[in-house]
Formats: structure tokens, C-alpha cells, sequence
């Protein structure tokens, strides 16, 4: 293998502190029994990327210790049997989706096409809103053990829709147990991403050289690929170029592909399951080789600079541009932030980095036409402009671990040092404190939810952005 594609665990670990995690039970709590739709459906497009896990972690927001008796018993209200469910561009329940709680209530909001709307409900409760219905919210208590949160609109001839969500509410985070889980796995899971409709999240593994998929409507984890010889994947190891060191992922939903980088590589894993030689291919970068592998030299791919190992990434799914940060390797300094054309592999630099660059996670809003990064030791946000490479320094916040920036939210989030999820809003960029985690993951938007991997839970949490509630989809 070449220099640049080493394995070189140790090192990463310290510049990105990634998540590693043994998992061996599985578990069942939740929604995956529901009969009824899922309300994850149907959001516009967003996608978010990179981690850095090194944060110390921090508290669980208030709202997740409550006890299960400091509320009266709820009323887990059926479905009515005359309403149907509803397509998402009628009634769409955003929040909650199915998954597990510790908390006592749960924010139930969500949208409507406002066609003559009269009431909506929550389980019983009625919905406030201040537009008509167009958005709705509803405050709803839930029992201890499984809960169906349903929401029933009605419009003025008295027809009705509906959607739910089945949501389990457990007394403490050691409790939470959902999906199955793979088994025989140590994860050192560095970067990745959620799908645009917040149904799939996608997770780089250091260990298994691949990519984990966490399904969220049922919790259960599956490999998208796997190319570690070690590592109990079936047929991985054969399906296309090797894994080295992949640090992080993004989602072209239109054609049903991830991309990774690795080292000074950018590939692409083929998401249709089909599996085969062609399942991990190069998409922009020098050749591959490893004598373990057959063919042992898979040819590189695309012109234009070289970095010295890309670290974290963005992606432009309507432009279908790749950008990433180069990190350095060794006593080489890092190139720059690169602009990757993932159907020719040319690469150009966006903007030069050089000596004591320590930029490290990425994401680009084309909306604003800049790229987010965090940088080692400094506790605010950079912010480089696509049209020129100018760098201006952005929003404080104390040495930022993970960042996701959202256009359809109009927002940019990271997580810090101690834990704090932090929203930087608006024009401005004004901060408001969202939640505190213990570890952030593949921080990323999808749903119009908040997604990351929190290692201290040792789960996907999905939080709402509006008041950080949170529900867990996978532990």
C-alpha cells in the first residue's frame, strides 16, 4: 500500500478521537412493533457531515432525567379506525419519530397543507398553532413502557388523517435498548452522515474499514460495506478497492451512492446492496495498492492537486460537488479545502491551508456560498468563501468538536468541549444553546431533525432543534 494509505489508527485517534464502541447484544424497544406510519417521512433535502469526537462529553438535558412518576398516567389514545394515514404533504408529525425516551412528555409538532384544517390532535390534545395549522405543536404526556403518539387532523367536512409515532419511554439511558445490532464488532467510528428524509444514517469505521448503516425507523445496523479482512462481513473484503482509513461520509440519494475519504482518496460505496467488485470504487485520487487484496492495484482517478490526507467532507447534492479539508500527514502541511468533481475526480483548491493550518471538520452551505470549519485548540468557527478562498473568522464556541451546517434550517450547529450542542442562527449567526450531549458522532441534519452518534450513550440520538428533546433510534 502507499505511504500515504497506511493504516495509521494511533494517529487518527489522537487528531480526531474517534468514537470506538464494542457492541455484542441486541435489543427491541420501540417502534419496529408499530403498525402504524413512521412520521419520519418526507422532508425537504439537507444533508450534513463531519465529526470531531474528542469532546469530554457532558450532562443529559433536564428534560431526558425525568422521573416516570412525576406526571399523572397518560392516555395512549388508538388510532381512530375511519381516519387513514396521511402522505406527508397533507399531515406530517416531524417530531417525535419512533424511537425510545427517558422523558416524561414529549413536544409533538409538525406541519399541514392548511386546506381548510379545523382542529389538529395529540393523543387527545389539542394542538396550538398560530398559522392556520400550517405548523402545529402539542405538549403530550407518556407512560412508562410503549406509547403511540398520533396525531389526527380534521378538516372542515369532518374528514381526518393521521400519523403516529411509537415511542417507549424508559426510566434511565442504560435502560434504552432498540434495533439489532451487529454482534462480534469493535467500532472506531470517525465521521458520517444522515440522508436527506432522515431514514439512514451512515457511519465511516476505522476497524472495519467501511461503512455502518443505521436504520432509523427500527434501530438495526448493517454493513453498506466492509473491506477489513478481520472483520465478520461476509463477501466485504472482495467487493472492490480496500479501506484504509476512512474518516467520513456524505449521501448522493439520487444515485444511491456514499461517498468516503480516506487518506488522500475520495471513493464511493454503491448503496443499492447488489454488492460485487464495483460496490467500492475510486471516485478522485492516486492509486490503491495492497498485496492482500485481488487485484492488488486499483487505478486512481481525476486531476489536479493532491492532498495529503482529507479528513472530513461536504457535499452539494444539487451541484454534485464534493468539498473536504486536507488535515497534513507527518511533517507534510495540509494542501487546502478542496472542490471535487465526483464524476471526472479533478480537484481544485478553494482555499490554501499551508504551515499550522489545523483545520479539521467541514460543511458547506450554498445557500450562504461558504464552507464552516472547525479548527484544533481554537474556539470559534472559520468561515471560507467559495467564490474567493477568503477566510474570516466566525462565531465563538469552545474548541468545537463537530459541526453540521442546514440551509433548510437556516442554521449552522456544533457541539463543543463540554457537550453543548449549540445553534448559530440567522444572518448573524446568533448562538442558542440546543442540548447537551455526551459525544457527537456523524453530527448531521436530516428530517429536519438533529442526528449524531453520542458516545457516551453508545446510540443514535435524533434531537429536535427547536427545544432539543430527544429521542433514541439505536443503542
Amino acid at each position: 500500500m502507499s505511504p500515504h494509505h497506511r493504516k495509521t489508527v494511533a494517529r487518527i485517534i489522537a487528531a480526531a478521537g474517534v468514537l470506538g464502541l464494542a457492541v455484542g447484544c441486541t435489543g427491541s424497544v420501540g417502534s419496529q412493533q408499530n403498525v402504524h406510519p413512521d412520521s419520519s417521512v418526507d422532508p425537504g433535502p439537507d444533508a450534513g457531515t463531519g465529526i470531531d469526537t474528542g469532546g469530554n462529553g457532558g450532562s443529559s438535558d433536564t428534560k431526558d432525567a425525568a422521573s416516570v412518576q412525576d406526571v399523572p398516567p397518560a392516555v395512549d389514545v388508538p388510532p381512530p379506525t375511519d381516519a387513514p394515514p396521511a402522505p406527508p404533504a397533507m399531515l406530517r408529525m416531524v417530531f417525535p419519530i419512533s424511537g425510545v425516551t427517558t422523558a416524561a412528555t414529549v413536544s409533538a409538532r409538525g406541519t399541514t397543507d392548511g386546506k381548510d384544517v379545523t382542529k389538529v390532535t395529540v393523543n387527545g390534545v389539542a394542538a396550538t398553532s398560530s398559522d392556520g395549522f400550517l405548523t402545529w405543536k402539542a405538549s403530550v404526556p407518556l407512560n412508562s413502557g410503549d406509547n403511540t403518539v398520533t396525531a389526527l387532523m380534521e378538516r372542515g367536512d369532518q374528514s381526518q388523517v393521521q400519523v403516529s409515532a411509537a415511542v417507549a419511554r424508559v426510566a434511565s439511558d442504560t435502560a434504552i435498548k432498540r434495533g439489532k445490532l451487529l454482534s462480534g464488532v469493535t467500532f472506531a467510528l470517525t465521521g458520517g452522515s444522515v440522508d436527506s428524509k432522515g431514514t439512514a444514517m451512515y457511519m465511516a469505521d476505522a476497524n472495519g474499514d467501511g461503512v455502518l448503516k443505521i436504520d432509523v425507523a427500527t434501530g438495526d445496523q448493517a454493513w453498506s460495506t466492509c473491506s477489513e479482512h478481520g472483520v465478520p462481513c461476509g463477501d466485504g473484503p472482495s467487493n472492490g478497492v480496500p479501506f484504509s482509513q476512512p474518516m467520513d461520509v456524505a449521501v448522493d440519494e439520487a444515485r444511491q451512492r456514499a461517498f468516503v475519504i480516506d487518506g488522500q482518496n475520495v471513493f464511493a460505496v454503491d448503496l443499492t446492496g447488489k454488492g460485487g467488485p464495483t460496490e467500492r470504487t475510486i471516485i478522485s485520487g492516486p492509486d490503491v495498492t495492497d498485496s492482500s487484496y485481488n487485484p492488488p492495484t486499483y487505478a486512481g482517478r481525476g486531476s489536479g492537486p493532491q492532498a495529503q490526507q482529507f479528513g472530513s467532507m461536504g457535499y452539494d447534492p444539487v451541484a454534485n460537488v464534493i468539498y473536504a479539508v486536507d488535515w497534513g500527514y507527518g511533517n507534510n502541511d495540509p494542501v487546502g479545502f478542496f472542490k471535487i468533481d465526483p464524476e471526472t475526480g479533478n480537484r481544485t483548491v478553494v482555499s490554501t491551508i499551508g504551515h499550522g493550518g489545523v483545520f479539521r471538520q467541514i460543511d458547506v452551505s450554498t445557500a450562504k456560498g461558504v464552507i464552516y470549519s472547525t479548527a484544533a485548540y481554537q474556539s470559534l468557527l472559520t468561515v471560507v468563501k467559495l467564490s474567493d478562498g477568503t477566510k474570516s473568522n466566525g462565531p465563538t464556541i469552545m474548541e468545537p468538536q463537530a459541526l453540521a451546517a442546514s440551509d433548510l434550517l437556516g442554521a449552522v450547529f456544533a457541539v463543543d468541549k463540554s457537550g453543548t450542542l449549540t445553534a448559530f442562527e440567522g444572518t448573524g449567526l446568533t448562538s442558542r444553546t440546543v442540548a447537551h450531549v455526551g459525544g457527537a458522532g456523524g453530527l448531521s441534519i436530516g428530517g429536519d431533525l438533529i442526528f449524531l452518534f453520542d458516545g457516551t450513550l453508545n446510540g443514535l440520538a435524533v434531537f429536535d432543534p427547536q427545544n432539543g428533546e430527544r429521542i433514541v433510534v439505536s443503542r
